[in-house]
């Protein structure tokens, strides 16, 4: 005879719930509970791989919450998400410096650090901490200072690609490396240009973004710069947003009156004026290569900047773009803020992950901005004045068929 093995079932966890009410998350057991297992009170939640501990999001600190208890197992009072490894342990920040802290919320890595990275670049073998401009500190599980492994210390001390591959221009000034990209551009064209002369021009900015990127500093002063740019670059994003919006409201009757449908695409893209091509000296200078529109040729002198976003992320204009949103209705639903810049309660700071950064909110924008679509070094985009935003519209016409099919 067959016996039956009994499965234990994993028991359900309270589920995360929006409420309208207060615009905020909590959770309850069931979504038609009329109370409340967590409060809504929360900013953002988000799962983990530890089940019932999902990290919660509060006034712009995070924590823990335990959902076996409904209660905080971490209070929200760092400025990142408290990921923890498998030994329980999560870099956090807090008054503008990195530490290591436990599941009870013991400090494990005291916040004296400007950053922390795993070794091995996992948690499970340790930390990496730096203060400053100082040597890296080994640090062990506990929290101890340790050596370096001779492999590690290899590592850390060998060049990068970029530095082995161009060793020539290490130490040549930056503005003959400039001019250089001027020069190959005045030779290159998108749509026609040579691969090898494409990757000679790639490889020129890149060594120039890789030698300025060595000059900046992570610093109180540095983080209010690039906290401007982003609030400019956020603002552009919500004004085409609205943009986008009014317009498709605008056309709504043309739906229902034709049948016609449209699509809006709204774009921002860095802009900037001659006074600010100025800053690195020869490099000011033209060159043979138009970006912008006609009319736009007279505010305009093309710089370097014109052409590290003509080879970025382009559309068929030739304009790189750090946003863009397509939608088909005037629904509040197609033009949600949130959705659109990809706000998942997290941090797209690629590139300037320190604590240093911990007021400034990056989103997906940023993302593109510094990180996808151009090779800006930060100390270009710390001088960036100005968004500009572009809203396009097409049409899709229906077109009737006039001749009916004969009944047999």
């Amino acid at each position: 005879m067959e016996t039956k093995t009994n499965k234990r079932k994993r028991p359900e966890l309270p589920e995360k719930t929006y409420s309208p009410k207060y615009r905020k998350y909590g959770y309850k057991k069931k979504q038609d509970d009329t109370e409340w297992f967590v409060p809504p009170i929360y900013d953002e939640c988000r799962e983990s791989w530890m089940g019932a501990l999902v990290w919660v999001k509060k006034k712009g600190k995070f924590g823990l919450v335990d959902l076996n208890t409904g209660e905080e197992k971490i209070p929200c009072e760092y400025t990142f998400p408290p990921y923890f490894s498998r030994e329980g342990l999560a870099v956090v920040w807090k008054d503008y410096k990195a530490g290591v802290i436990n599941l009870d919320n013991e400090i494990v890595v005291p916040f004296i650090y400007d950053s922390i990275t795993g070794r091995y670049r996992t948690p499970e073998d340790g930390f990496i901490g730096r203060i400053g401009d100082g040597d890296p500190i080994c640090l062990n599980l506990q929290g101890e200072v340790t050596s370096f492994t001779q492999e590690e210390l290899e590592r850390m001390n060998a060049p990068w690609w970029i530095e082995e591959e161009f060793p020539e221009y290490m130490e040549k000034p930056i503005v003959e490396i400039e001019k250089e990209i001027a020069d190959v551009y005045k030779e290159w064209d998108r749509k026609k240009t040579d691969d090898d002369l494409d990757k000679k021009l790639g490889d020129l900015i890149r060594i120039r973004a890789h030698r300025l990127n060595q000059t900046w500093r992570h610093t109180p002063e540095n983080a209010a710069r690039i906290d401007r740019v982003n609030k400019l670059l956020m603002r552009a994003v919500r004004k085409a947003m609205t943009l986008g919006k009014r317009t498709a409201e605008s056309l709504d009757w043309v739906k229902q009156a034709t049948g016609d449908e449209y699509t809006i695409c709204v774009f921002v893209y860095p802009y900037w004026q001659n006074r600010m091509s100025e800053w690195n000296g020869p490099v000011a200078e033209k060159v043979s290569r138009k970006v912008l529109d006609e009319d736009e040729c007279e505010l305009s002198e093309y710089h370097l900047w014109n052409i590290i976003v003509e080879r970025g992320s382009v559309r068929e204009e030739n304009r790189g773009i750090c946003f863009t949103h397509t939608a088909h209705t005037s629904n509040q639903d197609d033009w949600n803020f949130t959705s659109a810049v990809m706000d998942d309660g997290q941090t797209w700071d690629e590139g300037i992950h320190y604590p240093v950064y911990q007021d400034v909110y990056f989103v997906h924008p940023w993302h593109l901005l510094y990180w996808d679509s151009y090779e800006f070094a930060l100390e270009d985009i710390a001088r960036l004045n100005d968004f500009r935003v572009e809203v396009s519209v097409s049409f899709e016409t229906k077109v009737k068929d006039k001749h009916k099919k004969k009944r047999g």
